[in-house]
């Protein structure tokens, strides 16, 4: 009976789970409670999980393993000093120096090396001149310091408040105090270098707008007279001088050149006086019939 009452309990749970059975909404032994809460707090955990996960997955973005320390640093470059190739041990113990902190991270954004500076400074540098303006960063700064940092006020030597000073600035630089003033230098600096490169980024698009208007302008309105606007006419104008030598010169050797003489036969003059004679006398014979039908015309109208 009692395991009837276990086999019984999971099966409700697991149709109420499934939306099987409507009558275990409100149940109402304390074993189906049970489980029904355990089962509700695991998916809980592990729906929530699995979210946390996915929206970390998808919105951070993946970054190499990054040494932050001196021996994440020993340890990135380990395969160096434990080859057998003397090349690759000699790398480890040379050092190259730059002139200008600006340099040395120009050389490292180039290639894969690591730069020794003060620490804030170099974060000025890199938000200024190695930040995307969309905030993300080319370069890095470790967490840890390997050099020791020291702060110090200026001071006469052998000044009688020396001690004094020296217990408060140890008091501040134990407090935190130091860092939270350098972060909110640094916090104001980089506002003020993302000000400055939106200002720069607007102006630049203002003038491409303005060097565009210029240009569309340039190309509507009409353009001033010019040489190469008038040469069409310069090149007809030669066109003809050259054409109107070669047409004169043609005429010349026309003019020089003579037909022989013809000699007129006395036949075809002859022939020729016949013919006028016959067409004289054609045309008076047909005048005469129309003169007397005009005059008799008028005769009888009289």
């Amino acid at each position: 009976m009692r395991t009837l009452k276990n086999r019984s309990t999971v099966l409700e749970t697991v149709g109420m789970l499934l939306g099987q059975d409507s009558r275990l909404l409100k149940p109402e032994r304390t074993a189906v409670r049970m489980v029904m809460l355990m089962w509700l707090i695991l998916g809980l955990v592990i729906t929530t999980g699995y979210k946390s996960n996915l929206i970390a997955f998808l919105s951070i973005p993946k970054y190499p393993d990054r040494p932050e320390n001196v021996e994440e640093l020993a340890r990135a470059n380990a395969y160096l000093k434990e080859s057998h190739i003397p090349a690759y041990r000699s790398i480890t113990s040379r050092i190259d120096t730059v002139t200008t902190e600006l340099e040395g991270l120009q050389h490292i954004s180039e290639h894969r090396k690591a730069f020794f500076s003060e620490r804030y400074g170099t974060m000025l540098l890199i938000a200024e001149h190695f930040t995307a303006p969309d905030g993300s960063p080319r370069l890095y700064v470790a967490r840890q310091n390997v050099f020791p940092h020291h702060s110090a006020w200026i001071m006469p030597h052998d000044a009688p408040y020396k001690p004094a000073m020296d217990r408060a600035l140890r008091l501040v630089i134990q407090s935190g105090l130091k860092e939270k003033f350098m972060d909110d230098m640094l916090r104001e600096a980089w506002q003020e270098i993302r000000l400055r490169k939106k200002h720069q980024k607007i102006n630049s698009e203002k003038r491409n707008q303005e060097e565009d208007a210029n240009n569309d302008q340039s190309n509507i309105l009409p353009k001033p007279l010019s040489l190469s606007h008038v040469q069409g006419a310069f090149w007809i104008l030669l066109l003809g001088i050259l054409v109107g030598g070669k047409l004169r010169k043609s005429g010349n050797c026309f003019k020089e050149f003579e037909f022989p003489a013809v000699e007129a036969l006395p036949v075809a003059t002859e022939d020729v006086r016949r013919s006028e004679e016959a067409a004289r006398g054609i045309s008076s014979s047909l005048l005469k019939p129309f003169v007397l039908y005009a005059g008799t015309t008028r005769t009888d109208s009289d």
